[in-house]
């Protein structure tokens, strides 16, 4: 093995450890000072800063033989069990009042089987999500699918949606459903699946991929995510 890979397999050993005693949920590079900027900037930045930030994601990338390696135990669970079903997207949505707005208690749990095929966007829809709009210092917020509908079709129409950032949301979510959409044309059908995890004010959003016997078992599993904070402004959330 090159000094190069075994460098590279110690950055990745490191990396892991830091993300499975994660005591928040999320995980991946966290983006919340980017995604902010932009927002206070009007919901923009120039080429050179959404270049940068699209590498520094594509770098933050793990890898491990089984995805509880990666991710945090329940998010893992749920993928592999989607992964065993035939459902297009799963949903786990535990959230106590979101209604209410401000802070609530639990997460919503998306994850989308992701197609290499494409879709009609006229039949695309974007249900209202159920907590409340946040107060935006600067910038718009948008209403987020959870489960894309440029990866998996009319079938995410039923899920449930979030608020976000528009920056985020334009930028941020939209690279890495690109690249889970080439993960998936890459390595062929039920390989892929594109994961979001929603709390009150913080969102991960990424996707994994079963790479199977193209590489080392030791790297079988790869992981594209990010993280960031949903909710700017001076209240209290």
């Amino acid at each position: 093995m090159s000094d190069r890979n075994t460098r590279s397999r110690a950055a990745n050993k490191r990396k892991l450890e830091a993300l499975t005693t994660s005591k928040t949920g999320h995980t991946g590079l966290d983006v919340s000072s980017t995604v902010r900027k932009a927002q206070d900037q009007g919901g923009s930045l120039d080429e050179p800063a959404r270049k940068k930030l699209k590498g520094d994601i594509r770098r933050d990338k793990s890898f491990a033989p089984d995805l509880s390696g990666i991710l945090p135990k329940d998010l893992a669970r749920h993928i592999l069990d989607h992964r065993a079903s035939r459902d297009v997207v799963s949903q786990v949505d535990n959230r106590i009042n979101p209604r209410k707005g401000g802070a609530y208690k639990g997460y919503l749990l998306s994850s989308t089987r992701v197609s290499s095929s494409s879709f009609d966007s006229d039949l695309k829809e974007v249900n209202e999500p159920l907590s409340p709009n946040p107060y935006a210092r600067t910038g718009t917020i948008h209403r987020t699918h959870t489960t894309p509908f440029n990866l998996a079709g009319p079938e995410t129409n039923t899920t449930r949606t979030v608020n976000a950032p528009s920056w985020a949301n334009i930028t941020v979510d939209s690279f890495i459903e690109t690249k889970a959409k080439k993960s998936a044309v890459k390595y062929g059908r039920n390989s892929t699946f594109h994961f979001r995890l929603d709390t009150h004010n913080r969102s991960t959003v990424g996707y994994a991929v079963d790479r199977g016997d193209s590489v080392d078992e030791d790297q079988r599993w790869k992981v594209v995510q990010a993280q960031y904070q949903r909710k700017f402004g001076s209240r209290k959330w």
